[in-house]
């Protein structure tokens, strides 16, 4: 609505200006008003611009702050999955589950402001599938502290399209 304005200002501005100029003798001081309302368009634009590229950068920073934990908790479960073809090398059980605990409590950071931004109905979709990959993670810390360190890879393998699917509604939120 705003740019509509901004613009009819100095298409009528324009106008204005041309017919005050071409007139015999030119009318200076009315020229001089309607170059004056071109003017004000397009700092009226301008600024209407820097406003929408301001709420951009706020959005995409409250995105990606909400992104950052399940992208690295992602990241993690892939790192500790691609170097383990051959034999398992996972970290002891307690190194294990103080990585990820450092990124759930992140999580819980975020999980309000999830939820009034995904709705009632996406955050229960939402949480369902990180629940899901917060189980098998569980899992997998307890079978690494246990000695079992196949099993745990078997769960983090299991974990890994949950976080994937957390990431992806993440990535589709606007």
């Amino acid at each position: 609505m705003q740019k509509t304005v901004y613009i009819l200002l100095m298409i009528v501005g324009v106008i204005a200006a041309s017919l005050f100029a071409a007139h015999i003798p030119p009318y200076w001081g009315l020229f001089a008003l309607a170059s004056l309302v071109i003017l004000m368009g397009v700092v009226g634009l301008h600024r209407l611009r820097r406003n929408q590229l301001r709420q951009n950068h706020q959005r995409q920073q409250v995105r990606s702050s909400l992104l950052e934990p399940f992208v690295g908790l992602q990241q993690m479960v892939e790192r500790l999955l691609s170097g383990n073809h051959p034999q398992p090398n996972l970290p002891d059980g307690v190194e294990l589950e103080e990585r990820f605990r450092e990124y759930f409590l992140q999580i819980e950071n975020v999980r309000e402001l999830l939820r009034m931004r995904l709705g009632t109905t996406r955050f229960i979709d939402f949480s369902t599938t990180l629940a899901r990959a917060e189980r098998l993670i569980n899992r997998a810390v307890s079978a690494t502290i246990d000695g079992y360190p196949d099993e745990a890879l078997l769960s983090l393998r299991e974990a890994e399209p949950f976080l994937k699917e957390t990431v992806k509604i993440l990535n589709d939120l606007q």
